[in-house]
């Protein structure tokens, strides 16, 4: 990403905004199946809901009559780095996405009138050291989504 120089490590703030041609190509015939791949999103967020221990789940905060786009399934866990590593041993991949809060990321830290650095966000800092996103894509076979939800909610 721009303004890092490792992945979730920003040394300044940036944007990117702008699409390369072989995106935009690409983007332009997934927008045909956006509709169906939206359902198939939200029938499987739906089951992943119903499936894991609301405790564990990230609350959808949404005004009415707005759907939500599941374009991650994320749980919380205390025990975030050995549910990943009780996955891993299952070979079910999961991402921890935001690894670091962005008030600890060095862009912020030198903005000296806002004093990002010295403010405590522990809402932010907990999410950080909780989230873990689970596979979840259109077309991820059944028989995957259920052994998923079995192991998370054997190791949550």
């Amino acid at each position: 990403m721009y303004g890092e120089d490792i992945r979730y490590h920003s040394l300044e703030p940036s944007t990117h905004s702008r699409l390369e041609e072989i995106q935009a190509a690409i983007l332009r015939v997934k927008l045909q199946n956006l509709k169906d791949e939206l359902k198939q999103r939200q029938t499987m967020g739906l089951k992943y809901r119903g499936s894991i221990n609301p405790a564990n789940l990230i609350p959808d905060i949404l005004p009415q009559n707005i759907t939500h786009g599941y374009h991650l399934f994320v749980v919380r866990s205390e025990n975030r780095d050995r549910l990943k590593e009780k996955l891993e041993a299952e070979r079910i991949m999961s991402l921890i996405h935001y690894p670091q809060p962005l008030h600890f990321q060095p862009a912020f830290q030198k903005i000296d009138h806002m004093t990002y650095s010295t403010r405590h966000f522990p809402v932010s800092e907990n999410a950080s050291r909780q989230i873990l996103s689970l596979p979840f894509y259109p077309g991820l076979p059944v028989e995957s989504q259920e052994k998923i939800l079995e192991m998370v909610n054997k190791w949550i």
